[in-house]
């Protein structure tokens, strides 16, 4: 039964229960995140110039993306994990560049103003 047991944790680790989740985005400068984006400091932040895309890795209990989090920013694109529950108001104020957002999982919940600023396209 011990062992039975020690397989089922492994497999279940293995599987990524204790996973990490990604934000992936495209823009023309890497972004500036800060732990009041998630309300937690992400654990990683990758950023390439040459092909303009980054990474950012945080644990999977986050749900909430915070005001402001990423305004200004020079985003084209984003890709957000299923995890992802809510978006408070102004999060992509003022990044007229973003064109697309693509949601892993349901939709998350917007406040109104989530995407004030933005391309109209969007």
């Amino acid at each position: 039964m011990k062992k039975l047991f020690s397989i089922f944790l492994a497999l279940t680790l293995s599987a990524g229960l204790w996973a990490q989740n990604k934000i992936t985005y495209t823009a023309t400068e890497a972004l500036s995140i800060n732990g009041n984006t998630f309300n937690i400091v992400p654990s990683s932040h990758t950023w390439s110039e040459q092909t303009q895309k980054g990474e950012i890795t945080f644990n999977p209990d986050v749900q909430h993306i915070f005001v402001n989090a990423f305004k200004g920013s020079k985003l084209i694109s984003m890709t957000l994990p299923g995890t992802i529950t809510t978006i408070q108001g102004y999060v992509f104020f003022d990044c007229s560049s973003l064109t697309s957002i693509t949601f892993e999982g349901v939709v998350p919940i917007f406040d109104d103003h989530a995407f004030n600023g933005t391309a109209q396209a969007l």
